[in-house]
């Protein structure tokens, strides 16, 4: 249904408690990830053998976050749950090949290109998103939204750090798969809240 028809005042109030608790750890979890990822990914892909592609791959990630914005901005209003769900999936999807496949540089392109597929309208759509189900608290929980996103960003760092301190460059890789599956499979739960179908 479009953005215009949202619920009520009185269902949004009812939501915003549990979409402080849900909504925001899927975006907790998804920009960490993301930022973990995004952060290390030099490293990484220099240890896995792949220093040389660093550029390219990056390239191939932006390429494809501008196709995202394009896509979502044409399909935003009609299908904002799906959208959010899928791209939580996608996400997941291509931390597991970065995990798994590195030693296939087709599919680590691959996995890059569904990353930045998956990455590059994500403050878009879950600002929308947390906007509409929680109504007359739009502003203040896009605030807290806001925080989160900013808050990741210091996250990966001491999140990386940590790893890094003790492990291989492949942990963070593995990392991020499990933020990404979180925030997949609690978006794809979050039905009447959070992200809901009416959205």
């Amino acid at each position: 249904m479009p953005l215009s028809a949202t619920p009520t005042a009185e269902t949004r109030t009812e939501r915003l408690p549990v979409l402080a608790l849900i909504g925001l750890f899927v975006v907790g979890a998804f920009v960490v990830a993301h930022n973990i990822l995004y952060t290390y990914i030099a490293k990484f892909l220099a240890d896995e053998g792949l220093g040389r592609q660093t550029g390219p791959i990056l390239f191939v990630f932006g390429a494809a976050s501008v196709v995202s914005i394009l896509l979502v901005g044409a399909h935003i209003d009609r299908h904002l749950r799906k959208i959010i769900v899928t791209c939580a999936v996608v996400f997941a999807v291509s931390t597991l090949i970065l995990a798994l496949f590195t030693g296939t540089t087709v599919l680590v392109y691959l996995a890059s290109a569904a990353w930045g597929l998956a990455f590059g309208s994500s403050a878009t759509l879950f600002t929308t998103a947390i906007v509409v189900a929680s109504g007359p608290a739009g502003d203040v929980a896009q605030s807290v939204m806001i925080s989160v996103f900013s808050g990741s960003i210091a996250a990966d760092g001491l999140i990386g750090g940590a790893l890094l301190s003790g492990f291989s460059s492949h942990v963070l890789v593995e990392v991020c798969f499990v933020l990404a599956a979180a925030a997949a499979i609690v978006a794809y739960s979050a039905k009447r809240h959070a992200f809901p179908l009416d959205a």
